[in-house]
């Protein structure tokens, strides 16, 4: 019997019934099943590529995130915020990492639940920005120009 295996209601019964009269030991059927699972490898440098199912998905979560963030940005920057999703998309890890501009602002961050982590790239200007806007900073977006100085001659 495997863990995707519906049992009836009388199988269920017998399973309980065995298990307080001590015939049956989970410890032993837990055993079994584990020893029963296949490994599968995953080879990093050729992924297996999304579904478009499972990239619908990523869209979604994405774009909840981006909704999340920006009404977060709206209550602590105290400025208007938008934010959209313009594409959602699986590259190598490779990929990705020549793709990242120098400098930039990467932040890695563990995802609560799993044993994975998170990379989040934010562009140096809207780091900068918010930074700004955080100590207190006005809402000009210009970069402000040194005084020129005029050069007289005697």
């Amino acid at each position: 019997m495997s863990m995707g295996d519906v049992l009836s209601q009388q199988e269920i019964d017998n399973l309980l019934s065995g298990m307080s009269a001590g015939t049956i030991q989970v410890e032993d059927m837990l055993s079994q099943q584990l020893g029963q699972r296949e490994v599968a490898t995953y080879d990093f440098r050729r992924p297996s590529r999304l579904s478009k199912n499972q990239i619908r998905t990523f869209q979604n979560v994405h774009e909840s995130l981006a909704e999340s963030f920006a009404y977060y940005l709206v209550q602590r920057l105290q400025s208007i915020v938008s934010i959209s999703v313009t594409s959602v998309d699986q590259l190598f890890y490779s990929e990705f990492i020549l793709s990242v501009s120098t400098p930039s602002c990467l932040y890695v961050f563990d995802i609560e639940g799993t044993d994975g982590s998170g990379i989040l790239e934010i562009s140096p200007q809207l780091a900068f920005t918010m930074v700004e806007r955080l100590l207190g900073g006005g809402t000009d977006a210009t970069k402000k120009r040194a005084p020129s100085r005029a050069s007289s001659r005697p």
